[in-house]
């Protein structure tokens, strides 16, 4: 009797053959989307990893309340961003804010943007990969009535880390506690504007071209701040300004002037007080003053400048008045100027 013949072995190996080309055709199909999200997450040159807590914000206009949350965060700035009018962005503590090139953020018309960190957990705001003053624009109020208020952030890098360059008719109001603004062109720049409010209040403004930058009509407050290595620690020029009170701050190693108030054109302020300040080595004098108005200047450390005090020589009547409770080194009188 004949046995019937069985193909077993022949079988198994044209399955074994099909098998290995469909599993080698789905490694291919994984490798591809592995390669497709490596590409899409290192496009905006971050990891894996960090992509995926990236928010990506690619400008327009935020209305309503929004957060941005720190569970978000970076979050990449692409395009200039407005804050409409009547909304609020509340910036959580521990979230960074990058700006892929030279974008802002502009607050309307009654808007807010609260800025909240705390000192463990500041909130950063800063450029995506680029390290040089002015590679970003940076937070500029855009419309009559806007807040800002900033409590325990870093801001670097900027144009202006904080400030405008438009005319604004009505009051709008800037609050900055414990904040540092460092390396930038402006730390702040406040420009031809009507009945703002400026308080500036135990923060480092270090190491920009120009530190604060005041052009406005209305109210500014100085308190408690360190001012060090920049140009110009202060520089104010150009209009009538209702008060300024820069009090308690220490001025230090800015390489132009420690506050350089007004210009020939003659800056005119309703009240001027300068209090209470550690004004010191700085280049060329710790005060240069061409102002008219009223004036509170005493209690001050003025010392160790390369001039400590220089008065535009129109305003020499003032010399004594301005010199009765100032501590002065290194000083020199001549031709209506105190040097």
């Amino acid at each position: 009797m004949r046995m019937k013949r069985t193909y077993f072995l022949p079988t198994m190996l044209v399955l074994i053959f099909f098998f290995q080309i469909f599993s080698f055709a789905w490694i291919n199909v994984f490798l591809s989307v592995g390669e497709s999200l490596k590409y899409s997450t290192m496009y905006f040159g971050l990891s894996r990893n960090d992509a995926s807590s990236m928010t990506v914000i690619g400008g327009g206009i935020i209305g309503g309340n929004i957060t941005w949350a720190a569970n978000g965060s970076p979050y990449i700035v692409t395009e200039d961003l407005l804050i409409d009018e009547d909304a609020t962005l509340t910036i959580e503590p521990g979230v960074e804010v990058r700006f892929a090139g030279n974008y802002s953020i502009y607050v309307s018309n009654n808007a807010i943007l609260m800025a909240l960190g705390t000192k463990n957990k500041p909130v950063i705001f800063t450029s995506n990969g680029t390290s040089y003053p002015g590679a970003w624009g940076g937070i500029q109020p855009h419309g009559d009535t806007a807040v800002i208020y900033f409590k325990d952030c870093k801001i670097m890098y900027a144009s202006k880390a904080i400030g405008n360059e438009e005319y604004l008719s009505e009051h709008y109001n800037i609050t900055i506690i414990n904040c540092e603004l460092t390396f930038n062109d402006y730390g702040m720049k406040v420009y031809q504007t009507q009945y703002a409010t400026i308080t500036v209040v135990n923060s480092t403004i270090k190491s920009n071209n120009v530190g604060i930058y005041l052009h406005p009509h209305g109210e500014v407050k100085i308190i408690g701040c360190e001012i060090v290595s920049n140009n110009i620690g202060i520089y104010s020029s150009g209009v009538t300004i209702q008060s300024l009170m820069i009090v308690n701050n220490t001025i230090m190693y800015n390489r132009m002037a420690g506050m350089y108030l007004g210009t020939q054109l003659s800056l005119s302020f309703y009240n001027l007080t300068v209090k209470g300040n550690t004004i010191m080595y700085n280049s060329g004098p710790g005060m240069y003053l061409c102002i008219k108005g009223q004036h509170k200047i005493r209690n001050n450390c003025i010392v160790h400048n390369e001039i400590g005090i220089k008065y535009y020589r129109y305003f020499h009547t003032h010399l004594f008045h301005f010199m009765r409770y100032i501590t002065i080194s290194y000083t020199l009188i001549l031709s209506g100027m105190l040097l």
